[in-house]
C-alpha cells in the first residue's frame, strides 16, 4: 500500500475523534494578547564602551581657571604628526636632513634675508650628503627647495649641484615635481650646463617630446637654449633610430639623410612617420621641434604617407600655427590637403579664428586659407562669419589688418610686398577655381559687413594711419548704398570741429596668444583705490586735431582722390559727403592749420565744379591771406 501524506480510511475509523481541518481566518485587527510575558530575557555580554582605539586619552595642561590650554594640544598634535611622519619615512636620517633643508629654505626664499651665499652654502653641503640630490629632487617640497638654490647660489654651487643632478635629467624631465628643476638649470646656467642638459636629452628625445609633463621642456630648450649644432642634432633622432646613440653633423634637414646610401630614404621616411603620428595621436603637437619635423617631412614625403600625416594634424593646425615653422607647415598641410581634409580643417579652425588672425606667425596661414580655398560658402560659414563678429578686434592689431587688407586688397603692392604676393599665390596652383572669379566671391561676402561697421563706428576706423588705410582700401570695393552710408558716417567725424585723436595707434588688445617661453613674474605694486587707473592712462595719452595727425592726414587725402574713379561709374564720393557736413566753424578751424588747408586742396582738385564753387563760398579769403604756412598759400592760388 503507497503511503501518502493524506491519512487513510483505516486509520480514520480506528481514530475515536476525526480531526477536523481548521480553515485559516483573515482579519485585520492585531491579535490580543492574553497573558503577559513571564519572565524578561536576561541581557548577557559586557557593557558598551567607547573604543579608543587602544591608545590611552592625552591629558593636556589646564590653566589656574581649570581651562584646556590650547597651545599646549596644538603643540603635541603637531609633535605627533612629525613622530608618524619619521616612523613612516624609509630612511630616518634622509627624513631629519629633508627637515633641515626646509628650515633654511624658509629663510632663503625671503627677499629680505641676507648673507643668502652663506645659506646657499649651507644648503648645498647639506643636501650632497649621502646622494641626497639624487634621492629627494623628485618630492614636491625639496623639487622646490632645489630650484630656490639654484636660483641664488653662487656659479661654483650652481654648477655643482647641476653635475649632480646631470645623470638623472631624463627621469627628472618626466617628474611632476623634478622637471621644475631641469627648467631652472636651463634658466639660470651657464652656457656650458645647458649644453649638458639638453646632451642629457640625447638618445630620449622622441619619448621625452611625447610625454606632457616634458614636452614644454624640450620646446623651451630646443626654441630658446640649443645652438644650430644642437637643434640638427634633435632633429635627427625623429628622423631614425640609428642617431639616438650617434649624431652625424652632415645631417642638417631631412634629405641629408640618405644623401650618401638612398637606399635608406624609404626606411628613414617610415620612421619619420611613426614618430609624427605617435605626437599627433597624444596631441603633443605644440612644440618647435615637431613643427621643424614635420615642414621637412611634407615637403619632402608624398602619396599615401603624406596623406597619412595630413589627415592626423588636420585637427591640430592651431596648435602648428604658433612659430614659424610651425605655419608654414600648416601652410603646405592645407594646400596638400583633399577636399574633405580641407572641410575638416576649416571646422577645426572655426574657434580659433581670431586668435589666429592676430598672430604674427598664424597670420600667414589665415591669408593662405583665404587665397587658395574655392568653396567661398564654406569659407563665409568658418572663417568669414567669426571675422565678422570680431572686426573691430582683428583690425586694431597689427597682423589682424594684414589678413582684413588681403580680403578687400588682394595684389595692392601699398600692403603688401611684391615677394610677399608672389609667395602666397605659389599655393593657388593646388586650387581649381580662376582667382579672380574667387576675388569677386570674397568680396561679396565682406562688403556690406564691413561698410556697416563702418557706419556703426566711424571715430574707430578713422583713430590712426594704419586703420585710416585699411578703411581706405574697404571704401574703394564699396558701392552703392553702402559705400554713400560709410562715407557720410566718415564724413560727420572729420568735420567734427572737435575731432582729436591719439598721437599714437595702439591695439585694443593685447595679443591673445601666450608666448612660448614663460615671462619672468614681477611683483605687482599696490594700487590706490582712489585713483582711476583709466583716467590717469587718458591723461597721459597726448590728444591732436584728427586732421592734423600725419597718417590720417595722408587717409584722407587717399579718400578724397577715389572720388575720380567713383565719379566715372556714377557712385557715391567722399568729397560731396564731407561738403554736405562741413560747417563754417569747422573750415575756420582749419584755415590756420598746414595740413588741414592742404585737405582742402585735394578736395577743391578732385571734384567737380559744384564742389569747388561751395568751396569758394565757404572759406574766408581774408582770413586764408593772413596765414603764413604753405598749404594757404597754395589754397589761396586753387581759389
Amino acid at each position: 500500500m503507497i503511503v501518502t501524506k493524506k491519512r487513510s480510511i483505516e486509520e480514520n475509523q480506528s481514530s475515536e475523534k476525526p480531526v477536523k481541518k481548521q480553515k485559516p481566518s483573515f482579519s485585520s485587527e492585531k491579535p490580543k494578547f492574553t497573558k503577559k510575558l513571564g519572565k524578561k530575557f536576561p541581557i548577557k555580554g559586557k557593557k558598551f564602551q567607547k573604543n579608543d582605539g587602544g591608545k590611552k586619552q592625552q591629558q593636556f595642561k589646564t590653566k589656574a581657571d581649570g581651562k584646556t590650554d590650547w597651545n599646549d594640544v596644538k603643540l603635541k598634535k603637531k609633535d605627533l604628526k612629525t613622530q608618524r611622519k619619521k616612523q613612516k619615512a624609509k630612511d630616518v636620517q634622509l627624513y631629519e636632513l629633508s627637515v633641515q633643508a626646509k628650515q633654511l629654505y624658509e629663510k632663503l626664499k625671503c627677499k629680505s634675508t641676507p648673507n643668502k651665499h652663506d645659506l646657499c652654502t649651507e644648503l648645498h653641503g647639506l643636501l650632497k650628503t649621502g646622494n641626497a640630490y639624487s634621492k629627494l629632487v623628485h618630492s614636491h617640497d625639496i623639487a622646490r627647495v632645489v630650484q630656490c638654490l639654484l636660483k641664488y647660489s653662487q656659479a661654483e654651487i650652481r654648477k655643482e649641484t647641476s653635475e649632480i643632478l646631470l645623470p638623472n635629467i631624463v627621469q627628472m624631465s618626466t617628474s611632476k615635481y623634478a622637471h621644475f628643476c631641469v627648467s631652472r638649470m636651463l634658466k639660470y646656467g651657464t652656457k656650458d650646463i645647458r649644453s649638458k642638459v639638453i646632451n642629457g636629452f640625447f638618445g630620449s628625445v622622441v619619448k621625452l617630446v611625447s610625454n606632457k609633463i616634458s614636452n614644454e621642456l624640450i620646446d623651451i630648450a630646443y626654441n630658446t637654449h640649443a645652438t644650430p649644432d644642437e637643434k640638427s642634432e634633435i632633429r635627427q633622432e625623429f628622423y631614425s633610430d640609428l642617431y639616438r646613440t650617434s649624431k652625424v653633423k652632415n645631417v642638417q634637414c631631412l634629405s641629408d639623410t640618405w644623401k650618401t646610401s638612398p637606399e635608406l630614404k624609404t626606411a628613414v621616411l617610415a620612421s619619420t612617420k611613426s614618430n609624427l603620428l605617435k605626437c599627433a595621436n597624444k596631441e603633443m603637437v605644440d612644440n618647435g621641434l615637431v613643427h621643424a619635423v614635420l615642414l621637412d617631412f611634407v615637403k619632402i614625403c608624398q602619396d599615401t604617407d603624406q596623406q597619412e600625416v595630413i589627415q592626423a594634424y588636420s585637427g591640430l593646425l592651431a596648435h602648428l600655427a604658433s612659430t614659424k615653422d610651425g605655419a608654414h607647415a600648416a601652410i603646405e598641410i592645407y594646400l596638400k590637403a583633399q577636399t574633405k581634409d580641407r572641410r575638416a580643417i576649416l571646422k577645426a579652425l572655426k574657434e580659433h579664428v581670431e586668435k589666429i588672425c592676430k598672430h604674427e606667425f598664424g597670420h600667414l596661414l589665415m591669408i593662405t586659407i583665404i587665397n587658395c580655398t574655392d568653396d567661398t560658402v564654406m569659407l563665409n560659414k568658418t572663417i568669414f562669419s567669426i571675422i565678422i563678429s570680431k572686426l573691430e578686434s582683428i583690425a586694431s592689431n597689427e597682423w589682424g589688418r594684414k589678413v582684413l587688407e588681403w580680403s578687400v586688397a588682394r595684389t595692392d603692392t601699398a600692403f603688401f610686398h611684391p615677394k610677399f604676393i608672389l609667395e602666397i599665390n605659389e599655393g593657388l596652383k593646388h586650387s581649381k577655381k580662376d582667382a579672380e572669379i574667387r576675388q569677386k566671391e570674397i568680396l561679396v561676402i565682406v562688403e556690406k559687413p564691413f561698410t556697416d561697421a563702418i557706419s556703426k563706428n566711424p571715430s574707430f576706423w578713422l583713430r590712426g594711419g594704419s586703420t585710416g588705410l585699411l578703411t581706405c582700401a574697404i571704401m574703394k570695393i564699396a558701392r552703392g548704398e553702402n559705400s554713400k552710408t560709410a562715407y557720410d558716417a566718415l564724413a560727420s567725424v572729420v568735420s567734427d570741429p572737435e575731432w582729436k585723436v591719439n598721437e599714437t595707434e595702439q591695439d585694443m588688445e593685447e595679443n591673445t596668444v601666450e608666448p612660448q617661453i614663460p615671462s619672468i613674474k614681477i611683483k605687482k605694486i599696490k594700487k590706490n583705490p582712489l585713483i582711476d587707473e583709466n583716467e590717469e592712462q587718458k591723461k597721459e595719452e597726448k590728444l591732436i586735431f584728427g586732421i592734423e595727425h600725419p597718417g590720417l592726414h595722408v587717409v584722407l587725402k587717399k579718400l578724397i582722390k577715389l572720388d575720380i574713379e567713383k565719379s566715372k561709374s556714377d557712385e557715391p564720393q567722399f568729397g560731396t559727403s564731407l561738403m554736405e557736413k562741413l560747417s563754417n566753424e569747422t573750415v575756420e578751424k582749419w584755415i590756420p592749420l598746414n595740413r588741414a588747408c592742404f585737405v582742402l586742396v585735394a578736395l577743391y582738385e578732385n571734384n567737380d565744379d559744384s564742389i569747388q564753387e561751395q568751396l569758394k563760398k565757404i572759406i574766408d579769403k581774408k582770413l586764408l591771406k593772413k596765414q603764413q604756412h604753405s598749404g594757404a598759400k597754395i589754397l589761396l592760388k586753387k581759389l
